[in-house]
Protein backbone atom coordinates (compact mmCIF):
# COMPACT_ATOMS: atom_id res chain seq x y z
CA UNK A 1 0.00 0.00 0.00
CA UNK A 2 3.01 2.04 0.17
CA UNK A 3 3.99 1.81 -3.09
CA UNK A 4 0.54 2.45 -4.30
CA UNK A 5 0.28 5.73 -2.06
CA UNK A 6 3.49 6.88 -3.02
CA UNK A 7 3.65 5.89 -6.72
CA UNK A 8 1.80 8.24 -9.43
CA UNK A 9 -0.16 6.52 -11.95
CA UNK A 10 0.58 2.79 -9.91
CA UNK A 11 0.80 -0.27 -11.71
CA UNK A 12 1.12 -3.62 -10.78
CA UNK A 13 4.35 -3.66 -12.80
CA UNK A 14 5.21 -0.98 -10.63
CA UNK A 15 5.08 -2.82 -7.45
CA UNK A 16 5.92 -6.12 -8.83
CA UNK A 17 9.48 -4.11 -9.76
CA UNK A 18 10.10 -2.59 -6.12
CA UNK A 19 8.98 -5.56 -4.24
CA UNK A 20 10.83 -8.30 -6.74
CA UNK A 21 7.72 -10.09 -7.34
CA UNK A 22 6.08 -11.60 -9.83
CA UNK A 23 3.30 -9.53 -11.71
CA UNK A 24 0.99 -12.51 -11.13
CA UNK A 25 1.64 -12.37 -7.60
CA UNK A 26 1.69 -8.96 -7.48
CA UNK A 27 -1.72 -9.09 -9.24
CA UNK A 28 -3.29 -11.72 -6.73
CA UNK A 29 -2.23 -9.43 -3.93
CA UNK A 30 -4.15 -6.23 -5.30
CA UNK A 31 -7.06 -8.09 -6.12
CA UNK A 32 -6.92 -8.91 -2.11
CA UNK A 33 -6.39 -5.54 -1.46
CA UNK A 34 -9.31 -4.22 -3.58
CA UNK A 35 -11.63 -6.54 -2.25
CA UNK A 36 -10.98 -5.48 1.32
CA UNK A 37 -12.03 -1.54 0.02
CA UNK A 38 -8.49 -0.29 0.26
CA UNK A 39 -7.36 0.24 -3.32
CA UNK A 40 -9.64 0.60 -6.76
CA UNK A 41 -8.17 -0.13 -10.25
CA UNK A 42 -9.35 2.64 -12.38
CA UNK A 43 -8.83 2.47 -17.15
CA UNK A 44 -4.76 3.51 -17.91
CA UNK A 45 -5.15 6.18 -20.47
CA UNK A 46 -1.39 5.58 -21.87
CA UNK A 47 -2.23 1.59 -22.20
CA UNK A 48 -5.58 -0.36 -22.28
CA UNK A 49 -3.58 -3.23 -20.65
CA UNK A 50 -2.95 -2.22 -17.45
CA UNK A 51 -5.35 -0.22 -14.73
CA UNK A 52 -3.83 2.44 -12.33
CA UNK A 53 -4.21 1.55 -9.05
CA UNK A 54 -4.94 3.95 -6.08
CA UNK A 55 -5.72 4.20 -2.73
CA UNK A 56 -9.41 4.65 -1.77
CA UNK A 57 -9.83 6.95 1.85
CA UNK A 58 -10.14 4.04 4.02
CA UNK A 59 -6.63 2.52 1.87
CA UNK A 60 -5.28 5.91 2.79
CA UNK A 61 -6.63 5.95 6.57
CA UNK A 62 -5.41 2.18 7.05
CA UNK A 63 -1.89 3.39 5.79
CA UNK A 64 -1.76 6.01 7.90
CA UNK A 65 -2.57 3.73 10.90
CA UNK A 66 -0.09 0.90 10.05
CA UNK A 67 2.78 3.71 9.40
CA UNK A 68 2.32 4.86 12.79
CA UNK A 69 2.08 1.78 14.71
CA UNK A 70 5.14 0.20 12.72
CA UNK A 71 6.97 3.49 13.40
CA UNK A 72 6.23 2.87 17.22
CA UNK A 73 7.15 -0.76 17.07
CA UNK A 74 10.23 0.24 15.38
CA UNK A 75 11.45 2.75 18.00
CA UNK A 76 10.37 0.56 21.17
CA UNK A 77 12.12 -2.59 19.75
CA UNK A 78 15.50 -0.73 18.65
CA UNK A 79 15.65 1.91 21.71
CA UNK A 80 16.53 -1.21 23.91
CA UNK A 81 18.93 -2.01 21.37
CA UNK A 82 21.10 1.04 20.15
CA UNK A 83 22.28 4.15 22.35
CA UNK A 84 19.93 7.20 21.58
CA UNK A 85 22.60 8.71 19.07
CA UNK A 86 22.99 5.66 16.98
CA UNK A 87 18.90 5.36 16.92
CA UNK A 88 18.07 9.04 15.57
CA UNK A 89 21.23 8.49 13.30
CA UNK A 90 19.07 5.31 11.89
CA UNK A 91 16.03 7.35 12.57
CA UNK A 92 17.04 9.94 9.85
CA UNK A 93 18.59 7.51 7.67
CA UNK A 94 14.96 5.51 7.02
CA UNK A 95 13.53 8.84 7.09
CA UNK A 96 15.75 9.71 3.77
CA UNK A 97 14.96 6.00 2.66
CA UNK A 98 11.42 6.83 2.86
CA UNK A 99 11.73 10.11 0.88
CA UNK A 100 13.59 8.87 -1.81
CA UNK A 101 11.40 6.30 -2.75
CA UNK A 102 8.51 8.48 -2.67
CA UNK A 103 9.85 11.04 -4.73
CA UNK A 104 11.88 8.56 -7.33
CA UNK A 105 12.59 5.29 -5.95
CA UNK A 106 10.19 3.53 -7.19
CA UNK A 107 10.84 3.74 -10.97
CA UNK A 108 8.63 2.72 -13.74
CA UNK A 109 11.65 0.88 -15.11
CA UNK A 110 12.15 -1.21 -12.28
Amino acid sequence: MQIIASTPDCRVYDIAGALSLTTGGVSKLVDSIEASGYCKRRPNPGDRRSSIIELTPAGRKVLARATKTFGSELELRLRSALPDRALKQFTSSLNALRGSASVGGSSKAA
